[in-house]
């Protein structure tokens, strides 16, 4: 998803900002900014993260039909797609852990989410998670929600993996069918 930087000012205060959004397209990132209260007065686009070519072979070697040049994260979350639908495990590399260490856990990946930040993708981690990853003292042990902008890649181990409650009583339905194959508002909760 493009992230374009508004450069406007405090509505209230009338003091400069330069904030990122991440949006859809660039009236729904002028619609978040005033939002914010920001009077906006320019616009512009940030160049889209390179997607790696081991990346790109492995998504094209699950059927995927890749566009010239693709979004890093369109190319991620479409393999996460095709992985959840086929309940298959995966390694994720993320960006990094709290102290800027890049970090590899194995997922199963369930369900995409809209949040301020973007979309993230919910998933149950096999490796524990530092304690200080955990956010809030509501979050359910092994659950997690990665922002998909700070996923650098997503592989399948060829592991299959039985879903799992979220919340007691709650099945999760997998719902996530986003990327290079088209993408809804209505494929995201």
């Amino acid at each position: 998803m493009p992230k374009y930087c508004i450069i406007g000012k405090g509505v209230q205060t009338n003091r400069k900002r330069k904030r990122v959004y991440q949006a859809f397209d660039e009236a729904a990132a002028v619609a978040m900014a005033q939002a914010d209260n920001t009077a906006v007065e320019e616009v512009s686009i940030l160049p889209s993260l390179p997607t790696s070519a081991k990346q790109v072979a492995h998504a094209e070697s699950l059927g995927l039909t890749l566009p010239v040049n693709p979004d890093r994260s369109m190319v991620v979350s479409s393999v996460l797609s095709v992985l959840a639908e086929k309940r298959h495990k995966a390694r994720i590399i993320y960006s990094s852990d709290i102290d800027g260490n890049p970090w590899s856990p194995i997922i199963e990946p369930y369900k995409f989410q809209k949040h301020k930040e973007g979309i993230r993708l919910r998933c149950w981690v096999y490796e524990p998670m530092p304690a200080r990853d955990v956010v809030a003292d509501y979050q359910t042990e092994g659950w997690h929600l990665y922002l998909v902008d700070d996923i650098e890649s997503a592989f399948d181990i060829g592991e299959s993996f039985t879903p799992r409650e979220y919340r007691l009583g709650a099945t999760n339905e997998f719902t996530i069918r986003i990327g290079v194959e088209g993408f809804s508002l209505d494929d995201v909760d």
